[in-house]
Parts: C-alpha cells; sequence; structure tokens
C-alpha cells in the first residue's frame, strides 16, 4: 500500500512538474538565434568557395592543354568570325575560328625577334600597374620638393 501511495505520489508530481514546463515555454534566446544565421551563412559562403576552387582546378587541370596554351593576338574578321594566333610549346598557331569550328590556318616557329612577353597579364593589368607607378612616382615627386622648399 505504501509502495502505491508513493507511486501515485511520484505520478502526480511528474504531472505537475509536466503542466508547469508546457505552461511556461522557454522562448530561443536571442543569442542561438544569432549563432545559427552565423553558421548558416559560414556553411553557404564554404560551399561556394569550394565550388568556386572545384570550377577552377577543374578547368585548368582537367585538360592540361590550358598551361602551354596562350593567345597572343586575335582579330575580328566578321560578325562571329576570328583569325587568333595562339602560342603551343614554342610555336605559333594561326586559327580561323567561327561559331561552328576552329580551323588550323598555319603553323609557325614564334619568330625569334620579338621580345619577351610580359607574362599572361592583361592589356588592363599592365596599365594599371603602370598608372600606379606612375602616381606614386609623381607624389614622391611633390613630396620631395615641398621639403626643399622649407
Amino acid at each position: 500500500m505504501l509502495r502505491f501511495a508513493l507511486l501515485a505520489s511520484g505520478l502526480l508530481l511528474c504531472g505537475t512538474v509536466r503542466a508547469a514546463v508546457t505552461a511556461a515555454p522557454q522562448l530561443p534566446s536571442p543569442v542561438m538565434g544569432v549563432v545559427q544565421v552565423v553558421l548558416a551563412l559560414v556553411l553557404v559562403i564554404g560551399a561556394v568557395l569550394a565550388l568556386a576552387w572545384a570550377v577552377r582546378r577543374l578547368q585548368g587541370g582537367a585538360f592540361g592543354i590550358t598551361q602551354h596554351l596562350k593567345v597572343v593576338s586575335a582579330v575580328m574578321v566578321g560578325p562571329r568570325e576570328r583569325v587568333v594566333i595562339v602560342e603551343f610549346s614554342g610555336d605559333w598557331l594561326v586559327l580561323g575560328v567561327s561559331a561552328q569550328q576552329v580551323t588550323l590556318l598555319s603553323r609557325e616557329p614564334r619568330p625569334v625577334d620579338l621580345p619577351p612577353t610580359g607574362g599572361n597579364e592583361p592589356p588592363f593589368a599592365r596599365f594599371l600597374k603602370s598608372a600606379l607607378a606612375a602616381g606614386r612616382r609623381s607624389s614622391a615627386d611633390s613630396s620631395d620638393s615641398g621639403s626643399s622648399k622649407k
């Protein structure tokens, strides 16, 4: 009988505790909301960076030719046609490029009288470097002339 009374009082106590818990639900703290948003943002940014790395890796490494290939010059000869000079393993390939096909027009060795190229920089990058260097030189010249007047 005593056991039954203890069991009944325990069940009654659990019922009141459960009622108290369900009566006053706890709201999630604002800090946990911010933590969840930050973690989701980090996960999304990480996924984007991983995909960008994978695409770059596959484009450069899967074909293997792109490391040895360099476009020297390209000229538009029609609305969708171009003549392109490509350097490949010391030879210059003159290619006719259209929307449907690429045709080898000529293959010649690289001219020896040309100066070495300045790397794989696009023309805008070379222009930007020279403009920044000129800006540094002019600011250095103006600061030197300002200090000599004093």
